[in-house]
This record gives structure tokens, C-alpha cells and sequence, in this order.
């Protein structure tokens, strides 16, 4: 099901669609394709045993703290003292670890509020149905947050910028065409060696560029989406620079109870010793438990997987931006 819409470009698009010409339904291409094309990668070097023993013992984290939720480090005036406090002692009695770290990064850290910029034409009231919608509509938001400080036990700089446009609007035939992109910077660094241990990391640098597509045709819609990340995990050991190109594809009805999503990730991890190649290919429906197809690669040679999970854990960034798309898919 769907949780936190960590890519708002899925319901921007959404609301954007985008639909095709009537008139040439029977020559062009569709808008959004109906599906995409995986190539299988070519068949490399096997990771030795000393090679997996290194991306394994590189890449898992034994973290023994959660942090702290954002709602309480950038705290909105519009939550009451007792709120606060009610909200404070549920993290201590989850994690008295991060509630030290909340309270550290409350005394010592210059806190920049979370800003945002919007230039919008869309509907206020709600109403993003195609009678509602003008061509030349437009959603765009920028956004940013921060903290830092000579005392402050992290480092933490955030950039957000979204736009979503209408390029046409046939009412009559109840079709859209639109197009979104997405633009995430971040750095995130514990600094304080105490909770550098406790997190059994030091950090992350995220770079992100998102463009998609959509169609909106009466009960349909279908989304396009391709990203390109980049940037570097930094274990307590080791800097691991990664860049990844992933196109998502939703074919679906707009009440969501209809999903079928297909996703390709490439990506390559540069670990101390040597370069890794990941390459995913999974597709599957919102009506079945077990997708259509789920293949993972490495180096060209096929996992299963078990076999990946148990080489890379679950919080690689390989894993992380694969379980952040599907969980958009609402599966």
C-alpha cells in the first residue's frame, strides 16, 4: 500500500497527467509506453569471496539508534508546549539514544526552518479534474532546510525543487498532456563521533534529478519517470561514491485501486578495492502478492533474491531506491 510519497513527482503527475492526440491514436507512439525495455547485462567478473566479504562488511550497518523525526528537530511553532512534550517523551521511551541526540541538536545547532517558494497556478480548492484544468497551468516549489553549527552534532543541508506543468487540455475528449522534474540536493553528516558509532555510519550525499511523463485519458493513468542519482555513502570506514539511473513505469486508473508498475535500476558502486555493477528489472501489479518478474545482477551475473539481500542488506542505496519506488506503486 502506499505510505510517504517520498517522490512527489507520482502524485504531481497525477494531478498534471498528460493524454495523446485522438486524431493520431493510430500512428504515434503513445504518450507514456505501455511498457519498458530491460537488456540483460552482459556477463562479467564473479565477486570473489574476499570481494563479497568486502561489499558485505562495507555496505551493512548495525545502527543502534533511530533518528529523530523531523517534526520534533524543525518543530512548527503550531505545536503546543504539551504537544511537544508528549511527542518528546514517546521518542525517549522508544530511543533514549535519539532523544539524546534531539536534545543535543536542540541546545547546540543553528536550526534553519524549513522555507518553501511556490509559483502556482493549479486549482486551491482541491479540484485537479481535466474540466478544472487550463493549458499552461503550473506547480512549481522550491524548498530547503538546514542545520549546522560549531557545536552541532550533525551537519545537515537540504534543497527541494518541483515543477509540474499542463502543456494541453482537450475537455471534450477528457485528455491531458503535461510534463514534472524534481530536483533533490542533500549532504547529512553525523559529526559527533558518540552517535557516528551508535548510527555505524557517517554519512550521505545525495544528488537527484527526476523528469517524467504522464497521460490522464478519462479513468486512466500512466506515468513515465526517469532518475538519475548520484552521491556518496560514507560508512565509518570508507567513502563509497554510487550513481544510478532507474526509469519507473505506472500503468493505472486514477483511484489507484489498478496498479501496475515496472522498474529498471543501473548502478554502479565504487568500493574501496574495486567497482560494483547492479543492474534490477522488476515488474509486478498492486493485484498480485508476487511480482511478474523480479531479477537482480551483479556484474552480469544473475542473484537470486536471497542472494542479493544477503550480499547487500536492505539499506544499500541500491535497495533504498528500489523500495522507495515500489512503495509509490502502491504494492
Amino acid at each position: 500500500m502506499m505510505t510517504k510519497k517520498i517522490l512527489p513527482l507520482v502524485a504531481i503527475c497525477l494531478l498534471a497527467g498528460c493524454g495523446k492526440d485522438k486524431d493520431k491514436e493510430q500512428t504515434a507512439a503513445p504518450f507514456v509506453p505501455t511498457e519498458l525495455t530491460f537488456t540483460k547485462p552482459a556477463v562479467g567478473q564473479k565477486l570473489t569471496k574476499e570481494q563479497l566479504k568486502e561489499a558485505k562488511n562495507t555496505l551493512s550497518s548495525n545502527s543502534k539508534i533511530i533518528l529523530p523525526p523531523s517534526d520534533l528537530i524543525f518543530a512548527s511553532k503550531k505545536m503546543t508546549t504539551s504537544e511537544l512534550s508528549v511527542k518528546e517523551s514517546k521518542l525517549k521511551a522508544q530511543d533514549e539514544n535519539s532523544y539524546a541526540l534531539l536534545k543535543d541538536i536542540q541546545a547546540n545547532c543553528n536550526i534553519q526552518r524549513p522555507t518553501a517558494t511556490i509559483n502556482a497556478t493549479f486549482p486551491i480548492n482541491g479540484d485537479t479534474s481535466i474540466e478544472n484544468l487550463r493549458a499552461g497551468d503550473k506547480y512549481e516549489v522550491g524548498a530547503k532546510a538546514g542545520l549546522n553549527g560549531e557545536n552541532c552534532p550533525v551537519k545537515f543541508d537540504g534543497n527541494f525543487g518541483v515543477n509540474a506543468y499542463v502543456n494541453d487540455v482537450d475537455t471534450v475528449n477528457k485528455n491531458l498532456k503535461g510534463s514534472a522534474s524534481m530536483i533533490t540536493k542533500g549532504q547529512a553528516f553525523m559529526i559527533a563521533p558518540k552517535y557516528q558509532k551508535l548510527l555505524d555510519a557517517r554519512g550521505i550525499i545525495v544528488d537527484t534529478n527526476v523528469s517524467g511523463l504522464a497521460m490522464k485519458q478519462d479513468t486512466a493513468a500512466n506515468i513515465l519517470a526517469t532518475l538519475n542519482v548520484s552521491g556518496s555513502y560514507y560508512s565509518l570506514k570508507s567513502d563509497i561514491p554510487y550513481s544510478a539511473d532507474v526509469k519507473y513505469l505506472l500503468n493505472g486508473n486514477t483511484t489507484g485501486t489498478v496498479a501496475k508498475v515496472e522498474m529498471i535500476v543501473n548502478m554502479t558502486l565504487t568500493l574501496p578495492s574495486n567497482s560494483i555493477r547492479i543492474d534490477i528489472h522488476i515488474k509486478a501489479s498492486n493485484s498480485n502478492a508476487k511480482p511478474e518478474v523480479e531479477e537482480y545482477y551483479v556484474n552480469g551475473n544473475q542473484l537470486s533474491k536471497e542472494e542479493f539481500n544477503a550480499l547487500f542488506g536492505q539499506e544499500n542505496p541500491a535497495i533504498k531506491t528500489t523500495k522507495t519506488l515500489v512503495n509509490n506503486g502502491k504494492f
